[in-house]
This record gives C-alpha cells, sequence and structure tokens, in this order.
C-alpha cells in the first residue's frame, strides 16, 4: 500500500538555509560588469591636446550621457609616466568636493588609458579671460558697454573663492595641486568652477620631499625655481626639506592677477628671463581695482613664505588667513561650499562653443596604433589597478 500524506513542513532553520543558499547561487549567477571600450561612445569634438594625447566629448552609447574623455598613449610612457597616470587616476577618485571635477570611470586597452570626467561644458578660464579682454577692447573702441558674460568684479571674487575652497580641500588631503592655470580651471554649464588635470598634482607625506620642477612657467612660485639652486635662501622658501603647498597659493595669485589685467604679472617671451622675473624681478600691483584687491594679490604674490598668505599652514590645512581676509567678506564658506549662494554673472548661450578655434575643426577619431605587442609588451604597458566602472553612472 502506498502512502499519501503531506510532506514534513520545513523548520524555519531549513527554510533560511535554503534561501541562503539560493541567494548566494543568484549571485553567483551574476555577470560582472562587462568592461568599457571607446566603442561604447560617440566622440563629438576635440576640447583640448597635450603631450601624450587629447580630451574629447563623447556620448555613451547605452544611456545618452556625456562625458569628456582624457586619452593617454601608453606609446613611450616609462614608468614615471605610468606612475603618474595612475595618480591623477586615483587623486580624481580621492578628491570628491564640488569645485574638482568628478572621475566617472577609467580603462585601457593595449594602446591607450581612457579617464572618463564630468563634461563641464562651460570653456576653460583661459577662454573667458581672451574673450572678456577682446570684448572690452571692442566695447572700448565702439563706445558700448559691457555683456551679461564679462569677468565682472563680483564673478572674479566667487571664482577666487571657488578655488580656494579647492585647493584647500586638497591640501588637507596632504595633495599639492601644482599646476593651478587658466586651461586647468573649467566653467559648468551653472557658471561655478572645477579644477580638472591633477596630472602633476602630488601625493605628500610627513617624509616626503618636494624638489621637482613641476607647474606652466607663468604660475610657478618661486621657492619651485630655486629649490634646488645654490642661492636658494630662507626668505624664498628654498630648503632641503623642498617646497610646501604655499606653492598652489603663489599660483592662484598670478592667475587672480591674469583674471583682472589680462596677462600674468611676469611674463616674458624668454622664458629664462621669465624664471629671473619670478625669483627676482619686481611685481607691479594694480591698484586700479581698489584696495582690497591689491591687498590680496599683494599677500599670495609674494616670495617669502613665512609671510605669504596661506604660507603659515603647517599646522592645520585650512587657510583661515586668506578665508578672513577682507577681500573675502561677505563670503560664506559654508554656503559656499554647498552652491547655496547666488549663482554666478553668467549665462551660457546655447548657440556658443566654449572651445578653442584650433579644436574646433578637429575630428575627434580614436585610431588604433596598429603595434605588434606580445604579452610581455602588454604586461610591461598595463597599468595596473587603472580600470574601473560604477554601473549607476551609466544609467539612462
Amino acid at each position: 500500500m502506498k502512502m499519501t500524506g503531506k510532506k514534513p513542513s520545513q523548520r524555519p532553520s531549513q527554510l533560511d538555509a535554503s534561501s541562503s543558499r539560493s541567494s548566494r547561487s543568484s549571485r553567483s549567477q551574476k555577470k560582472a560588469p562587462v568592461p568599457l571600450t571607446i566603442d561604447d561612445f560617440e566622440l563629438l569634438g576635440v576640447l583640448g591636446t597635450g603631450t601624450f594625447g587629447r580630451v574629447v566629448s563623447a556620448r555613451h552609447r547605452a544611456s545618452n550621457r556625456v562625458f569628456a574623455i582624457k586619452i593617454v598613449h601608453k606609446f613611450g610612457m616609462d614608468d614615471v609616466s605610468k606612475a603618474t597616470a595612475k595618480r591623477e587616476r586615483d587623486v580624481l577618485m580621492e578628491a570628491t568636493h564640488p569645485f574638482v571635477a568628478s572621475l566617472h570611470f577609467a580603462f585601457q586597452n593595449e594602446d591607450k588609458l581612457y579617464m572618463g570626467m564630468e563634461y563641464l561644458s562651460g570653456g576653460d578660464l583661459r577662454y573667458h579671460i581672451m574673450a572678456h579682454h577682446l570684448q572690452q577692447h571692442t566695447h572700448h573702441v565702439a563706445g558700448i558697454g559691457a555683456t551679461t558674460n564679462t569677468l565682472t568684479p563680483s564673478r572674479i571674487k566667487l571664482y577666487a573663492a571657488e578655488l580656494v575652497a579647492a585647493l584647500a580641500h586638497l591640501h588637507s588631503l596632504h595633495i599639492i595641486y601644482r599646476d593651478l592655470k587658466p586651461e586647468n580651471v573649467l566653467v559648468a554649464r551653472d557658471g561655478h568652477i572645477k579644477l580638472v588635470d591633477f596630472g602633476l598634482s602630488k601625493v605628500t607625506t610627513p617624509s616626503s620631499t618636494n624638489k621637482s620642477l613641476a607647474g606652466s612657467p607663468e604660475y610657478i612660485a618661486p621657492e619651485v625655481l630655486l629649490v634646488n639652486s645654490s642661492n636658494a635662501s630662507s626668505s624664498a622658501g628654498g630648503s632641503d626639506a623642498g617646497y610646501t603647498d604655499a606653492c598652489d597659493w603663489w599660483s592662484l595669485g598670478v592667475l587672480l592677477y591674469e583674471l583682472y589685467v589680462g596677462r600674468t604679472p611676469f611674463q616674458d617671451a624668454n622664458k629664462a628671463i621669465m624664471y629671473r622675473n619670478i625669483a627676482e624681478g619686481p611685481v607691479y600691483i594694480p591698484t586700479e581695482w581698489g584696495p582690497d584687491v591689491a591687498s590680496l594679490l599683494r599677500g599670495l604674490i609674494d616670495r617669502d613664505v613665512a609671510t605669504r598668505l596661506g604660507g603659515s599652514t603647517n599646522v592645520t590645512p585650512i587657510p583661515f588667513d586668506i578665508m578672513n581676509h577682507v577681500y573675502f567678506s561677505g563670503i560664506n564658506w559654508d554656503i559656499l561650499q554647498a552652491k547655496g549662494g547666488p549663482p554666478p554673472e553668467w549665462v551660457p548661450d546655447p548657440d556658443e562653443v566654449y572651445v578653442d578655434d584650433e579644436f574646433r575643426s578637429v575630428v575627434p577619431v580614436d585610431t588604433p596604433e596598429w603595434r605588434m605587442l606580445d604579452d610581455v609588451d602588454r604586461a610591461r604597458e598595463h597599468v595596473d589597478g587603472f580600470s574601473f566602472r560604477p554601473t549607476e553612472v551609466f544609467q539612462p
């Protein structure tokens, strides 16, 4: 006789174990994210070029999102260059801040490294400086007033405050930026600015020394030039320990000078003469913008690191002497960091492409280099720990 009846019900512990096994099985069956390739993107335009590659705007085909992708060629890269690329990737991932560009993904193939950042469509400060001063000259000749998108004093002050906040954040992470210049400050669609390009930045430790010559010539601080020179003196900041993050505050002063005046204070077509001007030449501080501007510029463009604004922050990375300067009176730093204040006096022109003329006609292609690489070559040129793909970035 066949016995019939209900199966004994499973005890809760059995159900939990069964559910757990099912969950683990389900998770194990999930596929890892498919690695990104450049074929996942439609290249839209060239935003800039450099020694090792270029930056392009590109639309992710599946999500329709637009990014700025920095493409770096591996050919000719040595270990130092690979370390530089990896350091830039790491710094961008760590330095999350409202006024620092966000890194969304990174990948590589046999020929190139790719870093995908947020697309900042308002152009760089170099573009705006040139457009502003050309516009001012045109208006002066024609006898008409300035338009909304000029670099007004209030707009410059807001950008100055945002740069102070960004640099202070980097310094709190023990990062010296070392390459502040108009080309590395981009304007977002909302008019606020963001720092980009961390290829020359350096992460410091208590035992590290900073003696390498890094930066763009017109913006390099004198102690960076003199740190290895036989005539480096304590008044110029030269020492066996090298320079500090105070070099970024000098560069900020030079950049602000350029925003107001339209040129840097020490520029010369001859680089050697320009370096001499930076090290020991007279500093002309304009007074037509008022005493507060002159005081800030004089405090930042100070060859004596000990008396330079921001130079005495060896106890704390927060540059209170800069933030409390009379120039920034009226700036609420907490509201600024939250972007809760009024937007900059800038209205994006939907018909304007904020890219230098030299790049507008360049076709954004990413051609393979057709190099014959064996396994040894591939292993040597591979940058470990470089690629990552957060899936939420590519949601439509």
